[in-house]
């Protein structure tokens, strides 16, 4: 068991380090303006040490909305709704492409009382075994953008700290590119009422 979580943290440990090495060659390194003289000027005497010169000032940047969706022009109503079933996620979940990245056994979604409840046997990622995991929550829409709030992850360790982005990323997917109005849970499946962009 000692031998077990060993590896299991030396794993998680060199997938992070692994991640952060990734995230810092796409960092670039910021370069000092420089100050370019308005008029013409006299180059120093060769004597003189050259007077320091305030450097130029930057206009003042206006944050933008990272996920906010733009509300859809007035006129026409162009709302579609468009269904995902229980069976759509199991089959999604159990294809041989997603099965080729996470492994997978006795997936079941259920969608009830205005809430999704995925629960699985056995979840493995590469070298990580997760054993069974039971997620529910319920999906919304603010702003025009269809999230998955989570209330529960059991077991809640930090191996399960990830699944909740991962499931925002599959529930949420597919209203990329739509204003999402409304998300509404029923019995056997997840309606989103959209628009388009």
């Amino acid at each position: 068991m000692k031998n077990r979580l060993s590896a299991l943290l030396l794993a998680a440990s060199a997938l992070l380090l692994i991640l952060a090495c990734g995230s810092l060659s796409a960092r670039s390194t910021a370069v000092a303006p420089t100050a370019t003289p308005s008029g013409p000027s006299d180059p120093p005497p060769a004597t003189t040490s050259p007077t320091p010169r305030p450097l130029p000032t930057l206009a003042r940047a206006t944050p933008t909305p990272l996920t906010a969706a733009t509300p859809p022009t007035e006129g026409a109503d162009q709302s579609q709704q468009f269904i995902v079933t229980e069976q759509d996620l199991e089959d999604s979940v159990n294809s041989d492409e997603m099965q080729e990245q996470v492994q997978t056994e006795n997936f079941d979604a259920t969608f009830t009382g205005g809430k999704v409840i995925l629960t699985v046997d056995s979840l493995r990622y590469g070298i990580l075994n997760m054993g069974s995991l039971r997620v529910v929550g319920t999906v919304t829409a603010t702003d025009g953008v269809a999230h998955f709030n989570t209330e529960s992850v059991e077991p809640n360790n930090l191996l399960t700290a990830a699944i909740p982005g991962l499931l925002e990323r599959v529930l949420t997917g597919s209203t990329t590119g739509y204003y999402v109005e409304d998300v509404e849970v029923q019995e056997g499946r997840i309606v989103y009422t959209v628009r388009p962009l």
